[in-house]
C-alpha cells in the first residue's frame, strides 16, 4: 500500500499568518487615519486661506478695514454639503464647518474651520501670521493628538487660537510675539 502525503498548510500555520496580518493592520491603521486627517486638514487650510484673502479683497474694494463680509458678498464662492451656495458667515462643508467672525480676543485671521469627529476629537483650524494653528476643543487626548499631527508640536498661546483649550502651531517660535509659549 502506498502512502499519500497531502500538501497544504496546517491550522496552526494559518492562525500564525492571520495573527501577523492582524498585528500589522493594528499598527498601520492608526497611521493611515492620521495621514487621511492631515490631508483633510490641508484642504480645509486652503479654503481658510482663500476666505481670508477674499475678506481682505472685500475690505480693499469697500475702503474698509476689519469689516467681516458674509460669503455671498465675497469674490469667491463655495458650495456647502448640500450643493447650495452659502450666505451669511457660516457654511457646513463635507468634513468641516467653515465660518468667518471678528473676535477681539484673537489675533488670527477671520476665517476658521471646526471638525467634529467623535473618534479624532473636536478641533478648530485657523491661520495666525500665515502659520497653521489647531486648537483642541474637548480637552481629550484624541483632539490634542490630532492637532499635534496637523499643526505640529509647538505649543501656541491661547490668544492665537480661534477657540480651543490646547493650541498648537506649525513651525518654531523664537519670541512670544510669534504666538508661542516660550520656556
Amino acid at each position: 500500500m502506498e502512502k499519500t502525503h497531502k500538501t497544504g498548510f496546517t491550522l496552526i500555520e494559518l492562525l500564525v499568518v492571520v495573527l501577523i496580518i492582524g498585528i500589522l493592520a493594528s499598527v498601520a491603521l492608526p497611521q493611515y487615519q492620521k495621514a487621511v486627517e492631515k490631508s483633510r486638514a490641508a484642504g480645509a487650510f486652503q479654503i481658510i486661506k482663500a476666505i481670508n484673502e477674499a475678506e481682505k479683497l472685500a475690505n480693499l474694494e469697500h475702503g474698509t478695514t476689519d469689516v467681516i463680509y458674509p460669503f455671498d458678498e465675497l469674490s469667491i464662492s463655495f458650495k456647502d454639503r448640500n450643493g447650495s451656495t452659502p450666505t451669511g458667515t457660516y457654511f457646513s462643508g463635507k468634513d468641516f464647518a467653515f465660518y468667518i467672525y471678528n473676535s477681539p480676543t484673537t489675533a488670527s485671521e477671520p476665517a476658521a474651520a471646526t471638525r467634529m469627529d467623535y473618534d479624532l476629537g473636536f478641533y478648530t483650524l485657523s491661520l495666525y501670521k500665515n502659520r497653521r494653528v489647531c486648537g483642541s476643543l474637548d480637552r481629550s487626548p484624541s483632539g490634542e493628538a490630532a492637532c499635534k499631527a496637523i499643526a505640529g508640536g509647538t505649543r501656541a498661546q491661547t490668544s492665537v487660537c480661534m477657540s480651543g483649550d490646547k493650541c498648537f502651531m506649525e513651525g518654531i517660535c523664537t519670541t512670544t510675539s510669534d504666538g508661542c509659549f516660550m520656556n
